[in-house]
């Protein structure tokens, strides 16, 4: 393999002009060599940002390149999956963004290929690199707020015009599976546990699976609830209870992860609500993620820090990780979460460590 990874895209759309494309043109140890779509409009766009890389209609035909290591794929989730295939099967290293397909049975086609492929698959649960989330995973594991018992998450998108795509749950749109399926993982990546059982509550109002609710169980006793929307105030936020204390992240506005004591206490200042005043501006200030957000795409550092790590664990110097299993683990979480919506039951949710062939049954 050649000193620098070479790297395509394919998916040009505003998301992979916005983030994918200016983040491979300029990452360090990669080199962007072709991306393709069928879209005319976008590969002439695309050419604006990565004028050196060859544009190609239909993504076989890049796939055919020898020079080609690893492939970034950004498109709607109903074309994961034989996309996906298509790059195992060209024998170049994938990189999917969430979520991994639409069902579980298209999911289960792509895992049985990888792992039949002598080659990486990571989804792009971008969010695990976030310097936040990373610094709130590694306080809980040393015991900062003591034994977890409960968390509380939200996620909810403001009003946008959303792609057809993004309208239809079979087509993999809906918050749960846009946005939810990021919780999904985020709860596994934090408390290092797995998922046992979901109750759920789907509604309908400007598209399918809009609103969301969900209660989860996890290893351990831990309950977790949650909120997804879309068309709603913008929020991603993410608020952990222990014995000894509370640990909060807010997405889009913390500098810092915020502990609070698990009293509030009795002095004058406790008394009028002035007992905590959260992080010091010196803090937030000196805090290293200010710059980060600054200089990434959208704000969000974590795209870049995602796409790197992929780029590191081609060249093998980072274990390939959050893989296609992880992806498939928190689809199945979507799934055990839905059947419960329609039943209005619980339903566990189980399966084989290692296997794709889990599946979701009544508590």
């Amino acid at each position: 393999m050649a000193s620098r990874v070479r790297t395509a895209l394919v998916g040009c759309g505003s998301l992979g002009r916005l983030v994918h494309l200016p983040i491979l043109v300029s990452l360090p140890g990669s080199r962007l060599i072709a991306f393709a779509d069928a879209d005319p409009h976008a590969l002439a766009e695309g050419a604006k940002i990565a004028p050196d890389a060859a544009r190609f209609a239909d993504h076989r035909e890049l796939l055919t390149r020898g020079d080609l290591d690893a492939v970034v794929v950004a498109l709607p989730t109903a074309l994961h999956v034989p996309v996906g295939i298509d790059v195992l099967a060209a024998g170049k290293h994938l990189y999917l963004e969430k979520p991994i397909a639409p069902t579980l049975r298209e999911a289960e086609r792509l895992v049985e290929c990888w792992r039949a492929s002598d080659h990486l698959g990571i989804i792009g649960f971008n969010y695990r690199f976030h310097p936040l989330y990373r610094r709130l995973q590694a306080m809980i594991r040393d015991g900062a707020i003591g034994n977890v018992v409960a968390m509380r998450t939200v996620f909810s998108a403001a009003t946008d015009p959303l792609p057809e795509w993004k309208k239809r749950r079979d087509t993999g749109g809906g918050a749960l599976l846009d946005l939810g399926i990021h919780h999904i993982d985020l709860i596994r990546f934090l408390l290092g546990r797995e998922i046992r059982s979901v109750s759920a509550q789907l509604r309908e109002t400007h598209s399918e699976d809009d609103r969301v609710s969900l209660d989860l169980e996890i290893d351990g006793g831990i309950v977790v609830q949650s909120l997804f929307a879309f068309a709603a105030v913008e929020e991603d936020r993410i608020e952990v209870y222990g014995e000894a204390g509370k640990l909060t992240v807010d997405r889009h506005h913390s500098l810092a992860v915020e502990r609070r004591p698990p009293r509030v206490g009795s002095t004058r200042a406790a008394r009028l609500g002035l007992g905590y005043r959260g992080p010091r501006l010196r803090e937030m200030l000196a805090s290293p993620l200010l710059p980060q957000r600054l200089r990434a795409p959208t704000a969000e550092p974590s795209f870049r820090a995602s796409l790197a790590h992929f780029v590191a664990a081609v060249g093998g110097l980072r274990a390939p990780s959050p893989d296609l299993d992880d992806g498939f683990r928190a689809l199945e979480v979507v799934a055990a979460a839905t059947r419960a919506a329609a039943d209005g039951t619980r339903v566990l949710v189980s399966r084989q460590p290692g296997s794709a062939g889990g599946t979701a049954g009544h508590r």
